[in-house]
């Protein structure tokens, strides 16, 4: 890191040295050139800073440590004539979160830019592990691994080296040229590199849930290459424009990633009670195997376009088409060599194919009309088709060997059931209209309806063979998803009011509601009467309130409410009820010349209502009627921000500084409508989550030199 930081504040030295040289030359030009610009130079300091485990979410996103760095760069430089212009733009130079643009282009004629961006992806700063990596994606523990004697595991474990950083970070060069070769064409191409390295958390279990797990930080090396080419022509009442993308997807890490099981040979009593009965014994892997994203790479074409009409009618259209495709090798069952060398689990290998051979196509089409027939009337209708079609085969898995740990098949499990890899097509339609009419002149009204249907592929798939299905049992696979098809409709209504010129009241009310034909059990196992809160029938109501007051020209205050109901009436297990809320009052006021002042603050509120059903097989225990539970959960925020910018010299130097404080809290209630009996009652006892509460302040403080060179 210290030397991709110090890479990029020599830039900055360079592009200071070369705006200092432009400043000395004053009269002159520089290469033939009138510049121009501005610099922001900045540094950052902390009185009080978090811990490290404590701040790796506020800094996901961002590099926020405590360094010199170029805020703002923009340095412009255009021929004598007017013709063309050179321009390099840059922000938070130095840091991991950089960005620089070299851009250049002339009047109707090309348009190049080379831009440079930086993204880092935080995850934690206070992360341990034993796992040594050699060679890559493969992470072995010490000899003899922790535990084999009478040393507690866990200590050892709790005792880890820190991991420096674990996060990675997204590095994007683009370029683009365009050209226009004459007034009616323009014509594009980019060429984009999306480069991803680092690490991330990944977890491999060695066994089935209750069993231990490993979680290690596995390496990210992702590149992404695109190609984007377009072409564009407008003529006299009509435009059309043709697009082309190509992408490929490589994963640095081919094949999968291997980990060393860390209860594996743990047989003593201290051993024990870090992995219990999860050890295994013989039939423990010594090492697992997980799979990695697979290579693969798409085509997208779209051709779009637009007419104008008669009566001041404009119609647009647009059809997109993508194709994509993988086709990386499957990985072994296992690589366990006990169960890799077991007879079924050789003829299950050789029974699948060379790889997935996985294709996917998507379709888009849209349309929509605008027209203006009179001077107070506007009406608007669209339509849109979305069309996700999955054409890989259904794979059938006549067996499968979990965690490198045992084979699952009818020889090993009576009640195994053939299974097969699943494909979720649908299809999704959106079509709507409104209208908005000047009923008056300080009142127009908008009418407006909106439909959407979802239609998902919910064929039941037959096991195969039939001399798998058990006495009696379910001939039915699986159910991609368990509706078919959803409705959902939405009318709506917004009017604005403005009675003066410095008020507008604006209210609106939408009324959804969605249901479904018929909702089919997904397995054997799911509870019959669960509804998931994506295809249950619902209805919701949306308000929307907003006022702009602007009593005096300097001084401007904007109110805002809103709140959304979500009633799931049918649903008797799941989402029951989701209500939130916000309201909030902003205010700019410009008492001088060259000074504002703004302040706002912000109340938000989210409650969600929710029925669920402890389960278990044991006793036969699947549907007791007293092992019901409710979930309650609250979540409140108020956010408050002031602060102020002031022109401190007219045209050349300008500052200011603003503070931001939000307090959130989050209650997650349980409880039991009536009391659990049964013989795991106890397991059934609903408890409260404990209370969370988040507070985030920030103060930014800034001064910006508006005009670095000037000719």
């Amino acid at each position: 890191m210290r030397n991709r930081r110090a890479t990029g504040l020599l830039l900055v030295g360079f592009v200071i040295s070369l705006a200092g040289s432009g400043v000395a030359q004053a009269e002159k030009e520089i290469f033939g050139l009138k510049t121009s610009g501005d610099i922001e130079f900045g540094g950052r300091v902390y009185g009080d800073r978090p811990a490290d485990g404590e701040r790796a979410k506020f800094e996901e996103y961002r590099d926020l440590s405590e360094s010199a760095m170029l805020k703002y760069l923009y340095l412009r430089g255009d021929s004598k004539d007017d013709f063309y212009t050179i321009e390099i733009w840059g922000k938070n130079g130095g840091l991991d979160d950089q960005n620089f643009q070299l851009r250049s282009f002339g009047v109707g004629s090309f348009d190049f830019l080379f831009e440079w961006d930086q993204i880092p992806h935080n995850l934690s700063r206070n992360s341990q592990t034993l796992y040594l990596e050699s060679p890559t994606a493969t992470f072995n523990l010490p000899t003899p691994r922790p535990g084999t004697g009478d040393v507690d595991p866990l200590q050892v474990w709790n005792s880890a080296p820190k991991i420096e950083e674990l996060g990675f970070r997204t590095d994007t060069a683009l370029v683009n040229f365009g050209f226009t070769p004459s007034s009616d064409w323009d014509i594009g191409v980019d060429v984009r590199r999306t480069y991803k390295h680092g690490n991330r958390p990944m977890a491999l279990p060695f066994g089935t849930p209750g069993s231990n797990a490993a979680e290690v930080p596995l390496p990210v090396d992702d590149t992404i290459y695109e190609v984007d080419a377009s072409a564009a022509f407008a003529g006299d009442s009509y435009q059309l424009q043709f697009n082309y993308l190509f992408s490929l997807f490589d994963n640095g890490l081919d094949g999968g990633f291997r980990v060393d099981n860390p209860c594996k040979g743990l047989l003593d009593n201290t051993a024990s009670l870090a992995c219990g009965s999860s050890r295994g014994g013989a039939s423990a892997p010594e090492t697992g195997q997980g799979a990695l994203a697979p290579d693969n790479y798409s085509h997208t074409f779209t051709l779009g376009g637009g007419v104008n009409l008669p009566m001041r009618t404009r119609l647009n259209s647009s059809f997109t088409y993508s194709w994509r495709k993988q086709t990386a090798a499957f990985l072994p069952f296992t690589i366990n060599p006990t169960l890799a060398s077991d007879p079924s689990v050789v003829a299950a290998q050789a029974a699948l194919p060379n790889n997935l051979d996985g294709e996917v196509s998507i379709l888009r089409f849209n349309l929509s009309a605008t027209s203006r027939p009179m001077d107070d009337l506007t009406a608007t209708v669209k339509f849109r088709v979305y069309d996700h079609n999955d054409k890989t085969d259904e794979i059938p898995f006549t067996l499968y060997v979990e965690d490198d740990r045992a084979i699952q098949s009818p020889a090993t499990d009576l009640s195994f059931r053939a299974r097969q890899a699943k494909r979720d097509s649908y299809t999704k339609w959106n079509a709507g209209a409104d209208v908005r009419y000047q009923l008056f002149e300080p009142v127009s009204v908008k009418i407006g309806f909106d439909w959407e249907q979802w239609n998902r592929d919910a064929n039941l798939t037959p096991v195969t063979p039939a001399s798998l299905i058990e006495p009696g049992g379910d001939s039915v696979l699986h159910v991609p998803r368990e509706v078919d098809k959803t409705n959902e409709y939405t009318p709506k209504v917004m009017v604005d009011i403005t009675p003066l010129d410095w008020l507008l009241f604006r209210v609106s009310y939408a009324y959804s509601k969605r249901d479904n034909t018929n909702y089919l059990q997904a397995s054997e196992e799911q509870l019959a009467l669960l509804r998931k809160y994506d295809m249950a029938d619902r209805k919701r109501h949306r308000v929307d309130l907003l006022a702009d007051v602007i009593p005096m020209d300097d001084l401007m205050f904007t109110f805002t409410f809103n709140y959304t109901n979500d009633d799931y009436n049918d649903s008797q297990y799941g989402l029951q009820d989701a209500d939130n809320w916000a309201a909030g009052v902003d205010a700019t006021w410009k008492p001088l010349d060259w000074l504002s002042v703004f302040a706002g603050y912000v109340h938000e509120e989210w409650d969600n209502q929710s029925r669920h059903k402890f389960r278990t097989p044991s006793g036969g225990e699947l549907n007791n009627p007293t092992f019901d539970w409710i979930s309650d959960v609250e979540d409140r925020y108020d956010t408050v921000r002031v602060g102020l910018k002031a022109d401190l010299i007219p045209e050349l130097l300008e500052g200011g500084v603003n503070w931001n404080y939000s307090i959130g809290h989050s209650d997650m209630n349980q409880a039991n409508p009536v009391t659990p009996v049964g013989g795991s009652s106890s397991s059934a006892v609903a408890v409260d989550f404990p209370g969370m509460r988040t507070d985030l302040s920030m103060l930014n403080v800034f001064l910006h030199y508006l005009s670095l060179i000037h000719i």
